[in-house]
């Protein structure tokens, strides 16, 4: 096929299934970056992945986070 001749997309069940798959792993990333987002769990894993902060409370870490420095990514799921 040459670069200048149209692909037609035949809309079929498996690529309307493969565009619903697709809507969604968008929907789960967008929920995963909204899950670490949340202080509560931003906390949880510092407590449990940075040695400066293992023997503070969860309360403690959330104190010590500048909330307005928490940044949810506009990148959108990019397929592979």
């Amino acid at each position: 096929m040459k670069n200048d001749e149209a692909v037609i997309r035949t809309n079929t069940h498996l690529n309307t299934s493969m565009d619903a798959m697709e809507a969604a792993k968008a929907r789960y990333d967008e929920n995963v970056k909204e899950l670490l987002a949340d202080p509560q769990v931003l906390a949880r894993i510092l407590q449990h992945t940075v040695e400066e902060t293992a023997g503070l409370s969860v309360d403690e870490i959330i104190n010590c986070l500048d909330k307005n420095s928490i940044e949810i990514s506009s990148v959108a799921y990019l397929r592979r």
